[in-house]
């Protein structure tokens, strides 16, 4: 198991560590958490990769949706993977779609 990371700012974080754990096999050892839609400033994620390696991660995951709003000059000092959320509808799908398109 690869020791992760998870850093987001999402309103259900522990969606994001279940997917770390999960489907990616990650031993989840740090999570950094903000409030939902926060931008991340380039000096926090610096923070946040120096306590993320003290905890013992190698790795760190985070949301495609947080990952847009990193800083666009910002450098990461660590592998990072993003994760990027799809829907998969079961049923319904066309059913969902029609509603929205006519409202």
């Amino acid at each position: 198991h690869q020791r992760a990371g998870v850093v987001c700012a999402l309103g259900r974080p522990d969606s994001l560590v279940a997917t770390a754990n999960a489907p990616l096999g990650a031993e989840v050892v740090f999570v950094h958490g903000a409030r939902d839609h926060h931008r991340f400033s380039g000096g926090e994620l610096a923070d946040v990769e120096r306590d993320a390696a003290r905890a013992g991660a190698r790795v760190l995951v985070t949301s495609m949706k947080d990952a847009v709003r990193f800083p666009h000059d910002w450098r990461p000092g660590m592998d990072w993977i993003v994760i990027e959320t799809c829907l998969h509808w079961d049923v319904g799908e066309h059913d969902v779609k029609r509603a929205v398109l006519n409202s």
